[in-house]
């Protein structure tokens, strides 16, 4: 079960402003932006311990190397994303999985192993996603609708690409091995991330062209559907295998 003490109250707290803070300085976040990253940072941090966010940190850094990766072509080409910092909405559609699989993991310790993997497969899934958009969108060729196999614009919900498929698939193996290297993960779990992480990612691809196409969801609503299917996919195979 959950409990919270003054001592790693206040050590999350620290820790969550700093990086607010310094998101917020180099414009990565608007000031809502910030607090919720704040908010979210603190609900893993404190569910968990500093293992765990590290997980959710390297998420937060592949995230801004793929985006800052050749972003003047990007933006030269119309297939950057807003340059602005990020708001509450991409915040919480990105930090909202992760954080709601935290706090499972902190209430039901008898199924931490199978939570343990949800927690991870949603970070690589939303990693997978980020990395999947930015990387793709420079490729050679057009990519194709995910449901019509039909070529299609850059940048368009719902395309897929070699190049973007690989990124994230390369993604979630960082993602994975991450959380090998830190000790929270072992070889049983390292494949199950990988799989499902890649799930989640087609699952985004797949509500983008659907549901985003259809203006019934935003790109926040998608990356929330991301992560939540990539962390379920994971937490179903550990239970079943």
């Amino acid at each position: 079960m959950i409990s919270i003490t003054l001592e790693n109250f206040i050590i999350a707290l620290i820790i969550s402003v700093a990086l607010g803070l310094m998101a917020y300085k180099v414009k990565v976040v608007e000031m809502s932006g910030m607090i919720s990253g704040v908010v979210v940072s603190m609900g893993i941090l404190i569910c968990m311990d500093v293992k765990f966010f590290v997980i959710f940190f390297s998420f937060v850094i592949i995230g801004a190397i793929f985006t800052a990766y050749k972003w003047k072509k990007k933006v030269k080409e119309k297939t950057a994303e807003k340059e602005e910092g990020r708001s509450i909405s991409n915040v919480l559609g990105n930090g909202l999985p992760p954080l709601i699989f935290a706090l499972w993991y902190a209430v039901l310790p008898e199924q931490n192993l199978a939570l343990l993997c949800g927690y991870i497969a949603s970070v690589a899934a939303l990693a997978a996603d980020t990395a999947s958009s930015e990387i793709g969108v420079l490729s050679k060729s057009k990519p194709i609708m995910i449901t019509t196999l039909k070529r299609v614009e850059k940048g368009t919900d719902g395309g897929i690409s070699i190049l973007g498929t690989f990124a994230g698939f390369v993604t979630t193996i960082i993602v994975a091995t991450v959380a090998l290297i830190i000790g929270i993960a072992n070889w049983y779990v390292f494949p199950v991330v990988i799989f499902a992480g890649n799930f989640g990612n087609f699952v985004d691809s797949f509500i983008g062209a659907t549901l985003e196409r259809g203006k019934f969801f935003g790109k926040q609503e998608t990356n929330f559907v991301c992560g939540i299917s990539g962390g379920l996919c994971g937490m179903i195979l550990v239970v079943i295998a």
